[in-house]
């Protein structure tokens, strides 16, 4: 856990304690006094005093700690002990700016309040709301030009494999492979001399990259081998055990066949075309490969 991190729990925790207690105390102030509006006044001002002694609490921290957060991270574990200042930094800005407040709010009378608020208000959104919010931009914006840096690198490296691997288009296989689209899935045979292996996609075009949605292999009591499971016999055969695999690629041999499944796909990719990419897996060379395989993933917000 960072410091940064710390501080959030410790002063979070601080400011519900504070925000209580003072919401406690309104309380107690309108329950004594029952003469009509002053009720009100009472409630209202008690509820201002708290969220802004909560507000100049976390200012004078949040400055606090701007000011002294390298040297807390250049001591390393010596840093905790501004840890601890932090804290005392809040609650004594907090009370102090409470009392200088509600001093204040005594002086000026009720039609006073409205003005002192107002330039608490002001005080706090210069000091603490606005240099919050043009931080959050700024981290935004860093953020989206290094995930763009990402995207170009990505782009530039797929574009440049295109140009050493054969492709073709989407829903059209290479010439050594068959694809017969069913109600279930997606049937391939290979039709090489060699084995190979596959993988199936469908995918759907999205701006300038691409959404994928991977087939599933489906294999019911298969004969032992990476997909498969097994176990060992007394003479040391391997014995498949009986159940169900899934696996995104499959080793094809020659004249073999095997069935893709959509099962694994939403229903918006009913209609989407399909994507192959073949290899050999001892050379780690890829054969084949559809055009949408050279575009970068999409992915969908807040993924």
């Amino acid at each position: 856990m960072t410091f940064g991190q710390i501080l959030i729990l410790v002063v979070g925790g601080l400011t519900l304690s504070f925000l209580g207690r003072l919401l406690g105390s309104a309380m107690i102030a309108a329950r004594r006094d029952y003469d009509g509006g002053q009720r009100t006044t009472t409630v209202f001002w008690v509820l201002f005093l708290a969220i802004a002694s909560i507000g100049l609490g976390m200012a004078a921290s949040r400055s606090f700690w701007l000011a002294n957060s390298a040297d807390a991270t250049r001591a390393g574990w010596g840093g905790l002990l501004y840890m601890f200042i932090v804290p005392v930094v809040f609650l004594f800005a907090a009370l102090a700016g409470g009392a200088v407040l509600g001093w204040l709010g005594s002086v000026v009378g009720r039609g006073g309040r409205i003005g002192l608020a107002v330039a608490v208000a002001v005080f706090l959104w210069f000091s603490l709301i606005a240099p919050m919010r043009d931080k959050a931009r700024i981290e935004h914006r860093e953020e989206q030009a290094r995930l763009a840096a990402v995207r170009e690198s990505q782009v530039e490296q797929l574009q440049a494999e295109k140009q050493r691997i054969p492709h073709g288009p989407t829903d059209t296989p290479p010439d050594f492979l068959t694809a017969e689209r069913q109600e279930t899935g997606v049937v391939l045979t290979n039709l090489a001399g060699d084995t190979y292996q596959f993988t199936v996609a469908l995918v759907l075009p999205r701006g300038e990259g691409i959404e994928r949605c991977q087939l599933m292999l489906e294999e019911k009591n298969c004969e032992p081998g990476a997909t498969c499971a097994y176990r060992l016999a007394k003479d040391g055969s391997q014995i498949p055990i009986e159940t169900t695999s899934y696996s995104g690629s499959a080793f094809l041999a020659p004249g073999r066949t095997k069935l893709f499944r959509y099962q694994s796909c939403m229903p918006r990719f009913k209609e989407a075309e399909l994507e192959f990419q073949v290899w050999d897996a001892r050379t780690r060379q890829y054969l084949y490969k559809s055009d949408s395989a050279f575009l970068p993933e999409f992915r969908l917000p807040g993924r």
